[in-house]
């Protein structure tokens, strides 16, 4: 029996951002909803396509929860994946330079494509105490430490196919301010670029 997630905290990071390109696919309804279930369920479309009417329509209507995103998940500081505990870092300011960079660098290609990554920047490993996990992390110049690229890596793909979406929604609204802040800020550092450039020009010009 094929079993068929009902809810997001059966769905994977993985699966999401699967589920998220099928709009770009440019498919007819039923098309899409085969898709949908495929992606749910790791079963290939035709498998659906051979179903009994009935049978498929009752599938497809335990994917109905895909078309909204859940607003009453409870704020987390800290979670498990894969065995793993991670404190949740909700301060930008804290962030080092490297990781700023590279977040900026994912939402710019994508949010979506790169969910696993822009979380992997904000969970931080911790051990049984709640202290920093040996091996994940080590000191920049100034004396900060701050998490290994190898171990945020390793966090991003343990991410993919351990974390639910039920935990990141309840992130998500942390999640959309950081985004809203890096587009501004990106933004504003095209503007500047844009005027740097538009005066370097006036200038060949004038020569």
């Amino acid at each position: 029996m094929i079993q068929i997630p009902t809810s997001w905290n059966e769905v994977t990071v993985r699966q999401f951002i699967e589920l998220s390109k099928v709009p770009e696919l440019g498919f007819d309804e039923m098309d899409t909803q085969l898709r949908i279930l495929s992606i749910l369920t790791g079963v290939e479309d035709d498998v659906f396509i051979n179903m009994e009417l009935p049978e498929l329509k009752r599938a497809i209507q335990l994917t109905a929860f895909t078309k909204s995103q859940p607003s009453n998940y409870p704020i987390r500081q800290s979670i498990k994946i894969k065995g793993v505990k991670y404190n949740i870092q909700y301060e930008s300011n804290k962030l080092i330079g490297g990781e700023y960079i590279d977040l900026q660098e994912y939402i710019k290609k994508g949010v979506n494509s790169n969910l696993h990554n822009v979380i992997a920047v904000y969970l931080k490993p911790i051990n049984y105490f709640g202290f920093r996990k040996s091996g994940c992390y080590q000191k920049n110049k100034d004396g900060k430490w701050f998490q290994t690229l190898e171990s945020r890596k390793e966090t991003a793909e343990n991410i993919l196919d351990h974390l639910t979406m039920d935990i990141v929604f309840a992130m998500s609204g942390f999640f959309l301010r950081v985004y809203q802040k890096l587009i501004l800020r990106t933004q504003l550092y095209l503007e500047v670029e844009n005027q740097k450039a538009m005066r370097n020009l006036k200038k060949e010009l004038r020569k």
